[in-house]
This record gives C-alpha cells, sequence and structure tokens, in this order.
C-alpha cells in the first residue's frame, strides 16, 4: 500500500518591533508544507479571528498543502503563543504582524491571503490602504465588517450609536477593563483553551475606528476578492457583508453563502464545501497570477494618537467633569449636569475617535 506523503509543520518565533507601548515581541509562527513538495505552486497566509489563534487552522492548512500551496500563519500580539497582553491589541499593530508575516513568504511564486473575521478586516484594511501589493487574490472568511456590535438587530440604531460613543469615551480613560465575547465563550466551552477570553475597551475603541475607515474606503479596493459566510452566522451580520461586498469596486469579486454554517466556518462540521469553494476559486485564478516579487513590501498603516496628547485630553476632561459636577452640586441641579456632561462627552468622543 502506497504511503500518502506527511505534512511538516514548522514553528518558530519571530522578532517583532516594538508596539506602540515600546515593548517588544515574539510572535508565534507556523510553516506549512507537504514533505514531498519542492516547488510550491503559491503560497497562501491564514490569519485567524478575534480570541483565537493559528492551530486552530493547521487543518486549513493542511488541506491547502496537499494541492501544493506552502502555507504560513501566525497569533498576532496578544493572541495563542505570541507575546503581548491578552486583550488589549491594537487595530494598527496587528497590521504591522501581518507584515512580519508577509516577508516570510517566497518571493518566486504567487500570494493569497486568507482571514476569518477580525484577521479578513486586517487583510482587507492593507488591500485598501495598499492598491499596488501583488496579491493574487483575498479570501476574506464572515468578515468583520460592520462596526456596530454583531448578531443583534436595534430599531433605529440608536443603542448601537450610544453603545459607540460609550467605547469611545471609555476606551480613552479605562482602556483595559474587559469585555466579554460571546464568541469566544463559545468556543471556550469546546476546549480551545488558548483563546483569549476577554477584550478590553480600549482595543475595542481601536477596532472600531480600523473597521469604520475599511468601509470608508472600501470603493478604494481593486484586488481579486472571494468573501465567504455562513447561512447561520450569529456573530457577523450578513446583511452588512453584503453591503460591504456592493461597495467594493473591484472587478473580480465573487461571494458564497453556504447554508448550514456558522460563523466558524473552518471548524464547523459542515466546513468541507467551504475548504472546496475556496480552492477552486484560487486555482481559477492561478492562471494569470504572478509571483509576489514584483511588489515591494511596504505596508501603510495609520498614525496612533500621541501619549502625551492622550494624557493631555484626559486631564482637561476630569477637570471640566470636576467643575461642573461642583456647580451642579453648588444649585442642587443634577439634571443640569447630567444634561451638560452628556453633551460635552458626545462632542468629546469625535475628537478623540
Amino acid at each position: 500500500m502506497e504511503q500518502k506523503p506527511s505534512c511538516i509543520i514548522q514553528s518558530s518565533f519571530l522578532d517583532q518591533e516594538a508596539s506602540s507601548d515600546n515593548i517588544p515581541l515574539k510572535l508565534h509562527y507556523t510553516k506549512v508544507i507537504q514533505s514531498d513538495v519542492k516547488n510550491p505552486i503559491a503560497s497562501i497566509i491564514i490569519i485567524h479571528g478575534l480570541g483565537q489563534y493559528s492551530e486552530l487552522y493547521y487543518d486549513l492548512a493542511e488541506y491547502f498543502s496537499s494541492y501544493k500551496y506552502v502555507c504560513h500563519l501566525i497569533d498576532l500580539r496578544g493572541f495563542g503563543y505570541s507575546g503581548g497582553v491578552k486583550g488589549l491589541s491594537n487595530f494598527e499593530d496587528m497590521i504591522k504582524d501581518i507584515e512580519l508575516l508577509l516577508q516570510q513568504v517566497r518571493k518566486d511564486i504567487p500570494l493569497f491571503v486568507c482571514g476569518h473575521s477580525l484577521g479578513a478586516s486586517l487583510l482587507l484594511s492593507i488591500g485598501v490602504r495598499n492598491p499596488k501589493l501583488n496579491i493574487s487574490g483575498f479570501i476574506a472568511l464572515a468578515p468583520l465588517v460592520d462596526p456596530e456590535r454583531h448578531g443583534y438587530e436595534r430599531k433605529n440604531g440608536i443603542i448601537s450609536k450610544f453603545t459607540q460613543y460609550g467605547v469611545r469615551i471609555l476606551g480613552e480613560f479605562l482602556g483595559d477593563i474587559l469585555q466579554s465575547n460571546w464568541a469566544i465563550q463559545q468556543n471556550l466551552k469546546k476546549g480551545k483553551n488558548l483563546m483569549v477570553q476577554n477584550i478590553g475597551l480600549q482595543m475595542v475603541k481601536s477596532l472600531l475606528k480600523g473597521i469604520r475607515q475599511l468601509n470608508d474606503q472600501a470603493c478604494n479596493f481593486n484586488y481579486p476578492i472571494f468573501i465567504v459566510q455562513g447561512s447561520q452566522d450569529c456573530v457577523c451580520n450578513l446583511k452588512k457583508t453584503e453591503g460591504f461586498f456592493d461597495m467594493i469596486n473591484s472587478s473580480d469579486k465573487a461571494m458564497q453563502v453556504i447554508p448550514s454554517i456558522s460563523h466558524e466556518i473552518i471548524q464547523d462540521d459542515c466546513s468541507g464545501r467551504a475548504k472546496l469553494e475556496i480552492l477552486a476559486w484560487m486555482q481559477l485564478r492561478l492562471q494569470n497570477a504572478h509571483p509576489f516579487s514584483e511588489t515591494q513590501i511596504q505596508i501603510k498603516t495609520y498614525k496612533q494618537t500621541s501619549p502625551k496628547w492622550r494624557l493631555l485630553k484626559m486631564l482637561l476632561g476630569m477637570l471640566f467633569a470636576k467643575t461642573i459636577s461642583n456647580i451642579s452640586l453648588f444649585y442642587n441641579k443634577g439634571v443640569l449636569f447630567q444634561k451638560v456632561y452628556k453633551i460635552y462627552m458626545i462632542i468629546r468622543s469625535f475628537l478623540i475617535f
């Protein structure tokens, strides 16, 4: 009986430059390739979703490697085995982690990029900001493109607006307060104990900002893209994803809604069809794909607000709140304070976001 070739999984740590907090990091990196494949047909990087880690996608990587792809995966900072404070990662810093991962791929073969949920949003953000990277295709699995809280419908969006204002404010003052994530808790029940259980408001604020910028610039996306989402996704709103798909200006775009699949597309029991659809889409585009070496890797990110400026705004806000509070107590008009302070916070939220 002929023995099937084995899959080689090589794990190591990459040295990442200091983050916005001036803390150097080590990122957990994995390369997956079939042992008998000397000339892979293409590279593919796989980026995990919010709270997840790369090991959850080893099965997908092994599947692609069996068709002569070489796969590259990474634990984003603050997730899995990588360094960084758990649950307090910044959107822009995670984009830099992907830039480091791109530097590990071969330059003489085509490159595809695949991300799930948050990972898809990070990759799409790279695409809209950097229109000239020689990437052969983007695969977005249940992309996180709705800046509102996911999986819930609200009347007129009023609650969601006030929720966003609250996150903008508290993310500035109390950024390390943790917020539980429903999807993460569901994975923890399945024994995935490396999942990050909670995320900080500072991280939520940066995600809201990054996703809002992604939506604003969606028309600049010009790469081939394939969006896959399950009809039973209760985390990312399918209608919002379809709206984002319509905004994309690419001449080569496709979207597949797979029945009876949840948000966890690759970990779902019915993930076989999704894998087949993705593979077929990539194989078709390989015919006209070019090596990744034809482009220079220089990912555009947005500058972070200066820590000194953030501290100044925080002190001014506290001083203003204290002054209004004392005035309201002196006149015994708590309602006046509440109204004035609410107006101030709403105006301030636009300034700090």
